[in-house]
């Protein structure tokens, strides 16, 4: 059997603003159940209708996101999100160090 990176990719390309790419989506398996019951609750034939459903119904949410986050900067919205992370490991119970030498101790032993 031939590698997989030596393989021709045959799928066609659509070109976007981070440059071409695949038309094909990788759904997790919880993911794709809701979106097939959603498909199916519609009667929509092809998962293209029902993508095209879901952008309609968002919209105005979308159009939301992008307004709230036009005033942050990449690198602001990084900071953010990693004080909050800080904040929720300091909630944590598991950030105690009592855990976190435990950890260390069972990784060690691995």
């Amino acid at each position: 059997s031939r590698d997989r990176s030596t393989r021709k990719d045959r799928h066609r390309k659509i070109n976007t603003a981070k440059g071409p790419r695949d038309r094909r989506m990788r759904l997790s398996l919880d993911v794709a159940r809701k979106f097939f019951d959603l498909q199916d609750l519609l009667a929509f034939d092809k998962a293209s209708k029902t993508v095209q459903w879901l952008l309609n119904k968002s919209k105005a949410a979308i159009k939301e996101h992008v307004a709230a986050s036009k005033g942050k900067t990449p690198a602001s919205e990084c900071e953010e999100r990693i004080s909050t992370v800080s904040e929720n490991k300091r909630k944590s119970p598991l950030a105690s160090p009592k855990v976190s030498r435990r950890a260390a101790a069972v990784r060690n032993m691995r």
